[in-house]
This record gives structure tokens, C-alpha cells and sequence, in this order.
């Protein structure tokens, strides 16, 4: 509590609340407002999160997860009705260093606010009009070299999954994610978790070489498809594999190459950079809705050779000074 222009004063998270000019009175309202709260905002993320991860993919509820414990943890102290625009704002500066992270719990916090106002706890939503963290754009190409290291380093099962990958162009989770009927005479079919957008993945001679390895690696087993079992990669006790095994033992095969800076969402980007070169669909092949969406994931970024006006106006003799 502080005392300034006559008055005493609650500070807190740079916020200045007036208490009154009366020592007791002040006291009173200095009590009130920093007594323990009843945990109603970890309550309401509790009660929202359910409809706001229906539907979702599996990445996406993974990363709403971890963003609704980020906010349960920074506006404990807060009943939803109490949380301001300015508040959101302090929360964001909290993640200036994490930018992406920052902007998911944003995200989350604003669904959860939503949520909030159509039952009427709140009246507003104090995250409409914030804006976002700027976000680096990852420019990060892994060359051929590098990939051939890391997947000599990789173990069988992550060499596969790196092969496929990159012939097809599809995100780490719709990858560890194909099953055996996926497997078609006009190629691989996905469905992406994140879109729901379907493409089927044309053979040519890798990405046959890749898939005719994961089923020799992992032979077809009576009653996994009856079962929803029928994974081409499979996990360490039979089913699918999962996301972080994966990404484990990706950063020991980077390690062990000497490869830095290089994650394994950027194969994908590569599989996107490298059909481009090549005149090829890359738009198509990644399953964005536009050409703009595809760019983000481009990082031989290509610089267009123009041509500027000759200089009329220069005589003969000019020129031979130059």
C-alpha cells in the first residue's frame, strides 16, 4: 500500500488502484481486494475447454492444453469479470521472449472469454481488439547434405518416416498417422488432421521405395484392421507412433550429425521449397487454399531479375569515360 496525492494506493502488476485518503477505510479496501481469490477463472478454463478442443486435431489440442495451463497459471488471482483488455495485454508481455506461444494462450484466453459471455459471466471479452505478438517467420532450408546426415544418424524408424516426409509433403502427425489402407493404386492417401483436406499423394519411384520399406519393417498383423491398428510405422508396443518419441529422436540424429538449428517441421518446408524448384504444385501437394499460405513455408525465397531504363541521355563518349 502506498500513500501519493493525498491518498493511499494498491499497486499492483503496474496497476494503481485508489484506496481512500482514510488509513482505516483504506486498510478496509486494501483487505478486500487482495484476500485470496476463489479460483474462478481456473474454474471457467475447466468448464470451457471441453467445447473448445471438440473437433479439434491432435496437435491442436496438444497446444491448447499447454496454453490453457499457461493461463491458469498467470490469472490465478483473477475472477473472469475482473479481467481487463489491459490485463490481456500484461499477460502477452509475459511471453515477449515466446512469441508463438505468447499468441496461442491468447487464442485460448479468447475462447475461453467468449465462452464466458454467451453464460453470461461476463459482459465483454477482453481479448476482442488485442493484438498479437509479431511472430519471426522461420527462413530455416535444410540442404540436401544436411538431411543425408541426419538421416544417416536416424534409426530405421526415423529414416522411413523421413523418406516420407519429404516425398509427400504432409505434416509429422498426418505421417505417423497413415495406415495401411491409406495405401492406394493411385498413391497415399491422407486426410490432414488439421484441415480435414483430402489428397491422395501420386506414386513415384521414392515414395514407393519408402512405403514398400514400413511395410516390410512392420509386416501387416491379423485383426490390426478390424481393430483400428493398421499403422505403417508403428510405435514401440504396437501402435502409433507418437510425436514425441519422434521428436527425440530427431534432435540425438541432428546431434549426432552436427546439423543446428534444424527441426523436423522443416522437412516438410523442404518437401514444399524443392517441388516448387522443380515446376511442381507445391500449393496442391502441402493442401493449403492458397498460394499465399504455401509462401510462409517456402525458404529459398526467389529474388526476380529486372531489368531498369537505359540511360538515353548519355552520349557515346560519356559511356567510354565509364
Amino acid at each position: 500500500m502506498y500513500w501519493k496525492n493525498g491518498a493511499y494506493w494498491l499497486v499492483k502488476r503496474q496497476k494503481w488502484t485508489r484506496l481512500g485518503a482514510e488509513r482505516r477505510s483504506a486498510l478496509i479496501v486494501y483487505a478486500r481486494l487482495t484476500a485470496p481469490r476463489s479460483g474462478a477463472m481456473a474454474a471457467l478454463i475447466d468448464e470451457a475447454l471441453p467445447q473448445l478442443l471438440h473437433g479439434k486435431a491432435v496437435s491442436t489440442v496438444r497446444q491448447y492444453r499447454y496454453a490453457a495451463e499457461q493461463l491458469r497459471h498467470v490469472l490465478a488471482d483473477f475472477e473472469p469479470k475482473d479481467v481487463t483488455t489491459a490485463d490481456v495485454y500484461d499477460l502477452l508481455e509475459q511471453f515477449r521472449d515466446t512469441p508463438n506461444m505468447g499468441n496461442r494462450v491468447l487464442t485460448v484466453a479468447g475462447l475461453v472469454f467468449t465462452y464466458a459471455a454467451r453464460r453470461g459471466l461476463v459482459s465483454t471479452n477482453p481479448c476482442v481488439g488485442v493484438q498479437r505478438l509479431p511472430e519471426a517467420k522461420r527462413d530455416r532450408y535444410l540442404t540436401d547434405v544436411e538431411l543425408a546426415a541426419i538421416r544417416r544418424h536416424a534409426g530405421p524408424r526415423l529414416r522411413l518416416l523421413v523418406d516420407l516426409l519429404y516425398t509427400t509433403g504432409q505434416r509429422v502427425t498426418d505421417v505417423a498417422g497413415i495406415r495401411r489402407r491409406d495405401v492406394t493404386k493411385a498413391g497415399l492417401e491422407f486426410q490432414q488432421q488439421k484441415t480435414g483436406t483430402r489428397r491422395t499423394i501420386a506414386w513415384n519411384q521414392d515414395l514407393r521405395a519408402a512405403v514398400k520399406a514400413a511395410e516390410a519393417m512392420y509386416p501387416a498383423r491379423k485383426g490390426d484392421e478390424e481393430a483400428g491398428a493398421d499403422w505403417l510405422l508403428r510405435g514401440r508396443w504396437g501402435g502409433r507412433v507418437d510425436y514425441k518419441s519422434l521428436h527425440e529422436q530427431w534432435t540425438r540424429a541432428c546431434r549426432a550429425a552436427g546439423v543446428e538449428d534444424a527441426h523436423i517441421h522443416d522437412v516438410r518446408a523442404k518437401s514444399a521449397t524443392d517441388a516448387k524448384k522443380a515446376g511442381l504444385d507445391a500449393t496442391a501437394l502441402m493442401g493449403h487454399a492458397s498460394q499465399a499460405m504455401t509462401a510462409r513455408y517456402l525458404r529459398l525465397k526467389e529474388s526476380p531479375v529486372v531489368h531498369g531504363p537505359r540511360a538515353r541521355y548519355l552520349t557515346r563518349s560519356d559511356r567510354g569515360a565509364d
